[in-house]
This record gives structure tokens, sequence and C-alpha cells, in this order.
């Protein structure tokens, strides 16, 4: 090749590769990438910084063209494409499964048993679980807990050799001795009339597709059995959408291929049905933290606490209900029970942030309880307390060499409050405690009571 050619080589070769970038001007920035990789694009860097010249002015540029330059999520998208082709993910968080199936990779620790879940942890669910029920019960409501499995525990059939678990579901590790986090709290809470087993009910179903094939969550058809589940737990109107008619439409972007930046569309069971409840709030997309509802049709009020799954409940539940307050929201204001005066309370989340039970203390009034005798010994490792709206908030830790308290009470004039055995933050804390007791509490000494085995410790004044 003659020297000219090769300047004229390189001169189309560095314009070609350019075409991106200098025809920002005519086709506008991409601004695709931050819906589609939820990150905040890189800005545009300042040429001085305190009187000085930036160094990394020029590395800045590069960011910020990087981008945006033309076309950058459909380039993105085909080279993601391309890599799929073989079977490779172009995203860490995004697992390639077969038959175009994708599944979230920060779930694979739960599907093959190494989260854990302790006996001990198992019981203070369980603890939490009776403490949320028996306060919505005594304000006159209905109240169910559930776990949605993600997908690799309903639908591992797809999964790639390498990380496939045969038998039963990832319910177990084959070989090992430990169980997954959610078998164990299936097992453990089975005969609780407030929990109600999701796994089994999709399981049951998954001959028909519940879950979506290039998205994390279940699609139209998993939530309605999951309607039904609910509905059928706390006396509602199981069965409403039997016979409503859908459409199977390739119309779904599912939140997978987001991350890949693919341009697919799954499919997605379409209603063939005017829904007629209309929102009450600033309603923008359906992740927003607080949505409310009402519906001239629906009877009964409803709330629910809730993550990303109830997303495609919300028009079933909604449709159903004169009322309903969906919220995002942590710790679960659980007073809304008694605010909204509700006769259905429903608190839903995913097996993946099952913890997030273990690390907030729903907001509610602390419940009453006869005064035990105990004897004095010892004082607790630390406490926190802090005025939060009506309440006072008290949490804390016992003296774990006891071991891990079978309750915790606050004792204030006289009056004994159960705390919730959750520290604020750490699921892990076996030894800890929330309770939310009256704001006149405030300024009052507070003696913390802990049993142990049948036994009650007076373990000092905490304030």
């Amino acid at each position: 090749m003659k020297k000219w050619e090769k300047i004229v080589f390189v001169a189309v070769a560095v314009t070609a590769l350019l075409i991106p970038v200098y025809t920002m001007p005519l086709t506008g920035q991409s601004s695709a990438a931050a819906n589609a990789e939820k990150r905040e694009l890189a800005a545009w860097p300042a040429l001085f910084v305190d009187g000085e010249f930036n160094t990394a002015f020029f590395d800045g540029v590069g960011d910020y063209l990087a981008d945006r330059f033309t076309l950058r999520s459909e380039l993105v998208g085909a080279q993601s494409d391309l890599k799929s082709a073989f079977g490779v993910s172009s995203e860490a968080d995004v697992v390639m499964g077969t038959d175009g199936w994708l599944y979230f990779e920060k779930t694979m620790p739960d599907y093959r048993g190494e989260t854990t879940l302790s006996d001990t942890q198992a019981w203070r669910l369980q603890r939490v679980g009776d403490l949320m029920a028996e306060y919505v019960k005594g304000h006159g409501a209905a109240f169910a807990l559930t776990v949605v499995p993600n997908k690799a525990t309903v639908y591992p059939d797809y999964l790639p050799y390498y990380y496939r678990i045969p038998d039963n579901y990832a319910f177990t590790k084959p070989g090992c001795e430990d169980l997954t986090p959610l078998y164990v709290l299936n097992k453990t809470l089975v005969n609780n009339d407030w929990y109600v087993d999701m796994t089994a009910a999709l399981t049951a179903e998954k001959g028909t597709l519940l879950y979506h094939k290039r998205d994390s969550h279940w699609n139209n058809l998993g939530a309605r059995v999951g309607y039904d589940t609910l509905m059928a737990a706390v006396g509602g109107k199981a069965g409403a959408y039997a016979d409503t008619p859908y459409a199977i439409e390739a119309v779904w972007d599912g939140d997978l291929d987001k991350l890949l930046g693919s341009g697919h569309k799954d499919e997605q069971a379409v209603w063939q049905t005017n829904f007629t409840y209309r929102y009450t709030s600033r309603f923008r997309t359906e992740e927003d933290i607080l949505i409310t509802t009402a519906c001239e049709s629906g009877e009964g009020h409803l709330v629910m606490f809730r993550d990303s799954f109830a997303n495609a409940l919300l028009p079933l539940l909604a449709e159903q209900y004169a009322t309903a307050t969906f919220s995002r929201a942590l710790p679960y204001a659980l007073d809304l029970t008694e605010i909204e005066e509700a006769d259905t309370v429903l608190v839903e989340i995913v097996e993946r942030n099952l913890h997030y039970l273990l690390t907030h203390a729903p907001k509610m009034t602390a419940p009453v309880r006869e005064m035990p005798a105990a004897t004095a010994e010892g004082t607790p490792v630390s406490t926190k307390t802090v005025k939060n709206g009506d309440y006072l908030k008290v949490s804390g830790f016992t003296d774990g060499t006891r071991g891990v308290a079978d309750r915790i009470y606050l004792a204030v004039d006289g009056v004994a409050y159960e705390a919730f055995p959750i520290a604020e933050g750490d699921p892990t804390a076996d030894n800890g405690f929330t309770a939310y007791l009256p704001a006149d509490c405030a300024g009052k000494p507070i003696t913390l009571l802990g049993e142990y085995h049948g036994n009650w410790i007076d373990m000092g004044i905490i304030n």
C-alpha cells in the first residue's frame, strides 16, 4: 500500500469512528443511557477549578462524550445482542439463561443457598409478623404478609448449566446442610394464619408462564395468582379476574433488557378490560413511594406495604377497594391501619429483600403487656431514644452474654410495652430491639426488661 493510500485509509477510518461524536449537534445528545443504565450521566467538566487549570479536563470531556455520542444506546444494544448470541452477558448484573431467558445476578446467592437464615432469625421474623398481625387485627382489619419468590426460585429451568442446582426449585442445596432463607421461612411460618406461602402458590401454577422471560418480576398472570392467593387469605374477592380476557403482546420493556441496553420487547399478558379505579395521589409511575386510589365500584379500604412486585398487583387490587393506599416507604407505617381506617392490610416483599423485615421496625404503638416480676441484674449495652412524630422511638441492644431474649419489654410509669426484636439497620443482630412508645413517655425513666427461658431480668433504666 502506497503512502498516500495509507493516509487516506487512516483519515477515512478516523472520520468513520468520529461520526457518532461530530453528528451530535445534528441528531441531539443520546439521553437514553440515563434511563436504561439507571445512572447519572457525566457532566461537562470545568476548565478551571479554584482558579487553576483543571488537569482532568480532557478526561472529563472524554467521559461526557462517551455518555452522549450519537446512537450510543443502539450501539450498546448491538454489542449486547452480539454477545447474547454467544451466551455471554455484557452486564455483570444479568445472567444469560437459555431460550432467551434473563436472570438478575443478585438473586443467585438466594437460589444457590449462599445466603442463610438462622433458626433465631426465623423466630424473630415470626415474632415480627405476630406483632404486626396483633396490631392490625386489634384495629379490626384483616392482615396478610407474603414473600414473593425470585424468578430463579420458581423457574430455575432456564438457568445456564453452571448455575443450575437440580431438584425441588432451589429450596435446598443438594449435598449441603444449609437451606435457603425462603425455604426456612416458609417452613417456620406455615401454621401462621397471617402468612401467605406465595412460593407454593406460584410453583403449583408454573405451567402457565408467570414471570417475564427478560425481566426480574412476575408478569400479569403471575400477579393474578398473587392476587387470588392474598385475597383468599384475607377474605377478599379471590377469583375476581379468572374470566378476564387478555392478549399476549410483545410490549414489555424488561428491566434486565434495559441493563443490557437492548431494544427487545418482552411478552406481557395485557388485560382486555377497562379498569375504573382512579389515582387520588399525584401519580407518576408505579414506582412512586406513595400511591392512593379510589374506585366507585370497590368495597372496603386497603393499605398495602409493598415493593416493585406489587406494580402488577396494583390495578387488580385498586379495582376491588373503595380506597387503597400503596406504600413503598421503610419503615412500614403500620399506623396507617388506624389513620386510613383500613379493613385490609397487606405486606408484600420479594425474596431477595427478605432481610428488610429484620432491618426496619414497623411504625406502630408498641403493644401493652402485663408487667412481669423481674430480678435486678445488669444494664443494656447501648440504647438510643429519639422523638419520632407522635412517638418516642427507643432502640438498642441487650446484653448478648445471656443469649437472645425471648421477649423485650420497655416499662414506663408501670406500663410495659413489647419491642420488636429488630436492631435498626442490622438484620443479623439477634439481641437488638426497637419500639415506638407514646410520645408522652419522653423524659420519663424507661426500664429495660428481658425474658430469658421464662425468667425476667431487669436490665436497668436506659434514660
